[in-house]
């Protein structure tokens, strides 16, 4: 970690349309366990997205992977 940049997050589009090594890259994270919360808080808002009424868990997931990100 440098002082002027601080942690970095970068997410993967792994939907199904997407272009291969496409990275979203979020700067100037303080500490190794903010960054690791805003990853998480970022992949599970993703999902939850994709949630819709009726949909099984494993439906839930197969949405996340054909329109989300991870």
């Amino acid at each position: 970690m440098s002082a002027t940049t601080g942690f970095r997050v970068r997410i993967r589009d792994l939907t199904g349309g997407a272009e291969d090594g496409i990275v979203e890259e979020f700067k100037g994270f303080l500490s190794l366990d903010e960054a690791s919360e805003f990853a998480r808080r970022y992949v599970r808002a993703s999902v939850e997205r994709c949630r819709a009424p009726g949909l099984s868990p494993r439906e839930v997931v197969e949405a996340g992977f054909a329109f989300g990100e991870d």
